[in-house]
């Protein structure tokens, strides 16, 4: 169960953002997230800030996030997800304009990302 502590209006404000942003409805997206519409207004309304660990994780699939995106925002207050990074680390990346060290730099990250998610797995598998 995830409670109480954590930034709870920028984790609300992602959320709400982020459905706004792909076009859903609160009934859309709960439906997709597997939710009654009532608990995904909870979520993204509050006042309540204790909830079922599935259902933010419901949430976070419904939303596209990465595993991990609602604790972040929670922890830190701060919306950048992984994705966000990922996407602008593949843009200087992919742009030869950039300086090759530059480049080169965001290839690496990209690699520990793609790392990161390999032993996260296995690990999610491996605790079941």
């Amino acid at each position: 169960m995830v409670s109480g502590d954590g930034n709870w209006a920028a984790l609300r404000a992602a959320i709400k953002a982020e459905r706004g942003r792909r076009g859903l409805s609160l009934q859309e997206a709960a439906t997709a997230a597997r939710i009654a519409r009532q608990t995904w207004h909870s979520v993204e309304n509050g006042p309540k800030t204790t909830f079922q660990g599935y259902i933010l994780s419901r949430i976070e699939i419904a939303l596209g996030w990465d595993v991990g995106t609602v604790d972040t925002i929670l922890a830190t207050g701060s919306t950048r997800t992984l994705a966000d990074v990922e996407a602008e680390m593949r843009a200087i990346a992919d742009n030869p304009n950039r300086s090759k060290p530059l480049r080169q730099q965001a290839v690496a990250v990209l690699q520990l990302i793609d790392a990161v998610r390999a032993a996260n797995a296995q690990e999610e598998e491996a605790t079941g």
